[in-house]
Order: structure tokens, then sequence, then C-alpha cells
């Protein structure tokens, strides 16, 4: 006698969701080469690349408390670019090569974990007025500075937008393939390998089942996670 498997198919009772397209106007990103935190934490430099559809200005702001984050993602003042060691620049659109440094007295470096401050916090503004309540008006960069105590590349954290209706959004990976674990063109579903996978699930935004299979797929094929909700891809 043959052994047998019964496989049980449930119904997918997921929500989708849609997306709606967010244009952001800019992007800043660090340039690891030349950027970093000398031996003594006296001398940080930091090199970024701007890139800009519209007119802006960059608020550059060293040594961050990380409880004052949530309040820099709302409004940055004049007093807040003073007594955090930063200054302001003015750029018009285009491509703009950026070095950020650091002249305060007090060391960038913190030896214990976790750390209480950010070492860098960039905050890109247009200058023109928004053109619709939902438009992005800000970009805000929470950098990373290598130092002696980490062996971790000068980096980008995190980037958040702000729009013109005060909603403030952390920048994530829409999805992420099988393959690649990024945001690259999905590849065949991991469950029947043959049609595109064209849906993605959420809340782990793995991208790799498609529609034919998600419709009996109750999980991640993947990571085996609970799918509350999902979204379809044009292929």
């Amino acid at each position: 006698m043959f052994s047998q498997s019964v496989v049980h198919w449930t119904s997918q009772d997921a929500v989708q969701v849609h997306l709606d397209p967010l244009h952001i106007p800019f992007s800043l990103d660090v340039l690891e080469e030349g950027s970093g935190i000398d031996a003594g934490g006296t001398n940080t430099v930091v090199r970024c690349e701007l890139k800009s559809e519209r007119a802006c200005h960059l608020k550059l702001l060293w040594r961050v408390p990380c409880s004052s984050l949530g309040r820099l993602l709302n409004v940055v003042t004049a007093a807040d670019v003073l007594l955090l060691h930063g200054d302001t620049r003015s750029f018009g659109p285009g491509e703009h090569s950026i070095e950020a440094v650091y002249q305060g007295e007090e060391t960038l470096e913190e030896p214990s974990l976790p750390r209480s401050h950010y070492p860098l916090v960039a905050v890109v503004e247009i200058t023109a007025a928004p053109e619709s309540p939902s438009s992005v008006v800000a970009l805000v960069a929470v950098i990373h500075v290598r130092d002696t105590h980490t062996s971790m590349a000068t980096s980008v954290l995190h980037r958040y937008v702000r729009q013109a209706d005060g909603r403030v959004t952390l920048l994530q990976p829409l999805y992420s393939s099988a393959e690649e674990g990024g945001s690259e063109p999905l590849g065949l579903c991991s469950v029947c390998q043959e049609a595109p996978a064209a849906v993605v699930l959420l809340p782990c935004r793995h991208g790799c089942v498609c529609r034919a299979c998600f419709a009996r797929t109750p999980t991640c094929p993947l990571c085996r996670g609970f799918v509350a909700q999902y979204f379809t891809r044009s292929l």
C-alpha cells in the first residue's frame, strides 16, 4: 500500500489593499568613501549626494537626541539648527554633492548601547508652496556615522517623508522577492513554480505567490507568517 498525504485547501480571508502612488521629489544618499569619525572622535565628515526636482533647503543636525526625533520629523526650527550644531543650505533642482562637517565640542562616539543620540539627521524641505495636501514637502534621513566602536559603515538608518497635511511616513522596501530580498522584479511563484509571483503579502511584504496559489494559501509560503492584507502587482 502506498502512503498518502492529504492537503487541506482553505479559503483566503486576507483583505486587499490599494496603494496610492507617492511622488518624492528628492533623494539623499550617503557616500561611504571619505565619511566617518577619526580616531580622536573630533573630526567628522559625511559626504552625501542630494538629488532634487525642486528648489529646497537642506538642514544638517548633529548629535540629535533619540528622544527628539519624533518632534523633528514634524518641524525643524532655527533654534534646533543652532542647538544641534547644524547649518542650513539652499539648492536648486539637480544633483548636488554635499560635505557635512561636525564642528561641535562633544564627541559623536558613544561606546555603550543602546545609544542615546543619532550622529546626524539631514532634513530636506521644499521651498515652494505644496501643490496639494498630499504632496511630499520634506525628507528626513537619520544617518549613522562609522566610529571606532562599531564596524557598521556610514549609512542612512531610516528615511521618513512628511506630507503637506502633516502625515509622516517611514519609508521601507515595498516588497521582497524570494530570490533577491529587495524591491526587484518578482520571479516565479514559490508554490507552483510556474506562474509569475504577482501577489505581495502583508505584513511580511513577501512577494512570492501567484494569484491562483494565493487563493488557497492562508500563510506566507516563505516565512509561514499570517497574511492579514495583500496587494497585487501589474506584470
